[in-house]
């Protein structure tokens, strides 16, 4: 017995953290997906497939707080603010599909200092036949938010995968539609996988919102004359829905491997080929709950792995109610490079509570904890935030 706690008291963090993503991806590529299935007599999250899924969106976000305390010096004076950009955004369709995601902050820091700092990521794949989830890639990668670099890094790679995204919002709001009505009783049983799928492909569609409805109404009528009761409640029902603002819903998987090269290398040295892989996840596990899970792994080939980058993200999205959404999330990176003599870990904790106030308006209110091999303790830090959605 003492020699098995001796073995796993060795056991480094990386190799517990490895073995952690194993876990979560079985649990991701298992179930996860049952999960989401739970419901599939009512919502069938995986039979739904869009001839083209695309979503795009771009948020201004910003928080500043300023405190003069009651000394003569500035020795706890606050003085900060952040201004962020963020625009991201995915197109699938049988035969390519590209998605992409930046953020810059723009920060102010004590004694009127500004910084800036960046993160961006986008690939493209092409697949290899319109029934096929096979692929080929191409992608890219800026990050400048490290406390271990000296420069930005910037990133190009290319390989192959298999996998496809979905964005099934359109059936997230034909649910809502048959929820609402059934609470309501203006529908007296459910609607049925095959029926749901039908609807949400006019939701789907780019036409008027009149257009839409219209068609959802005489489609109800059609096929659930017996149910449905036909009333202007229901009318009002069916255009709420059509209305309501977009947030992006996904469901899928994704693995991907290949060749990474730096353009710009983070630290003045010589820049190497490296080995890539990357598994992205995204499932509703229910009507109202966004899961997200990213695991990617970064190594250089030559120097047999002398650097070694890995980072795990994920995040859960909970609609409280039609006015409140509810986050959590995770971000760990781990980095390993030539020259350091020790390992540099970073965890990032955070939860937080999005107020819409507007269509297009939102507030925020976040804690995170972070702590890196460099910091001298955690640091805690709690924000509320403005976010404009642009488009």
């Amino acid at each position: 017995m003492v020699k098995i706690f001796k073995k796993i008291a060795g056991i480094s963090l990386f190799k517990l953290l490895l073995a952690l993503l194993f876990a979560l991806l079985i649990l991701a590529f298992g179930i996860f997906p049952t999960i989401a299935a739970g419901e599939r007599t009512a919502i069938p999250w995986g039979e739904f497939r869009p001839v083209e899924s695309q979503f795009t969106r771009m948020d201004l976000a910003g928080s500043y707080r300023y405190f003069d305390d009651r000394f003569a010096d500035d020795r706890s004076n606050i003085n900060q603010g952040q201004l962020s950009f963020l625009y991201r955004g995915m197109r699938e369709n049988p035969e390519f599909g590209y998605d992409y995601n930046l953020q810059a902050n723009l920060l102010l820091q004590e004694g009127w200092e500004i910084s800036s700092e960046g993160i961006g990521r986008g690939n493209y794949r092409t697949f290899l036949g319109e029934d096929v989830d096979h692929f080929i890639y191409a992608g890219g990668q800026l990050d400048s938010a490290s406390p271990l670099q000296e420069r930005v890094s910037v990133v190009i790679s290319g390989g192959a995968g298999t996998g496809r995204f979905y964005d099934v919002q359109p059936l997230v709001r034909a649910a809502r539609i048959e929820k609402r009505l059934l609470e309501e009783e203006l529908l007296t049983a459910a609607l049925g996988p095959d029926l749901m799928l039908e609807m949400a492909d006019i939701i789907a569609e780019t036409g008027p919102v009149s257009t839409r409805l219209n068609e959802i109404w005489r489609l109800l009528i059609m096929e659930r004359e017996a149910d449905f009761i036909s009333s202007q409640s229901s009318l009002n029902i069916i255009r709420e829905a059509l209305e309501e603002p977009r947030r992006a819903r996904t469901y899928g998987r994704e693995i991907k491997a290949g060749l990474g090269y730096p353009l710009l290398a983070p630290l003045e040295r010589a820049r190497e080929l490296s080995l890539v892989a990357e598994a992205r996840m995204g499932y509703p596990l229910t009507l109202n709950t966004q899961a997200n899970l990213t695991a990617s792994l970064a190594a250089t080939v030559l120097d047999t792995f002398d650097d070694i980058t890995f980072r795990i993200q994920g995040d859960i999205d909970h609609r409280l109610t039609e006015d409140i959404n509810l986050r959590g999330g995770i971000n760990y990176s781990r980095q390993k490079w030539q020259g350091f003599p020790e390992t540099h870990n970073f965890l990032s904790l955070s939860g937080s509570a999005v107020f819409h106030i507007r269509e297009n308006l939102s507030i925020t209110t976040a804690l995170r904890r972070s702590s890196h091999t460099l910091y001298e303790e955690p640091v805690y830090d709690f924000t509320t935030a403005f976010t404009l959605s642009v488009f």
